[in-house]
This record gives structure tokens, C-alpha cells and sequence, in this order.
């Protein structure tokens, strides 16, 4: 062994199912907010929240190839930084 320090990402079972739940249950939280905002003011309220965008989000951080790609660019920028 060389003692290198080392990353481990661990991905549960299920996580992109439970993700995805997670996600309905805050597209659903922002959507009542925003109609009840509306209902108090008396104008539509304008939320911004794109959910495409939230769900690409999450989608990267459970593809550990881009994770696995992300660390090797990290590891060539910063070579010979120690």
C-alpha cells in the first residue's frame, strides 16, 4: 500500500427512484407555494425553478462515469500541486 488518500462514492439502492420522488414531492412543494403566494398578492407569481434542469442535476451526481471522468480532469489539473 502507498497510503494515497482515496474517494469512495457510495450509491444506495434505489437512489434514482427515490431521487425521483424526492424531486416530485419539491416540484409539488414549489407549485403549491407559488399558487399560494398568488392567492395572498393577488398576482402570479413567477418561480424560478426549472425542473429539467434540477433533474439533470441530479441525474450527474448518480452517474459515477461522469463522477469518474470529473476526478481524473481534478487529478490533471491540479498534478504536481502536492
Amino acid at each position: 500500500l502507498d497510503f494515497r488518500d482515496v474517494a469512495v462514492k457510495v450509491l444506495h439502492p434505489d437512489v434514482d427512484s427515490n431521487m425521483f420522488v424526492d424531486l416530485a414531492v419539491v416540484f409539488e412543494t414549489v407549485d403549491f407555494l407559488a399558487r399560494l403566494l398568488q392567492g395572498v398578492s393577488g398576482t402570479r407569481i413567477k418561480v424560478p425553478f426549472d425542473r429539467a434542469e434540477a433533474e439533470r442535476a441530479m441525474r450527474r451526481q448518480t452517474d459515477l462515469r461522469i463522477e469518474a471522468h470529473n476526478l481524473a480532469r481534478f487529478a490533471r489539473n491540479f498534478a504536481g500541486d502536492e
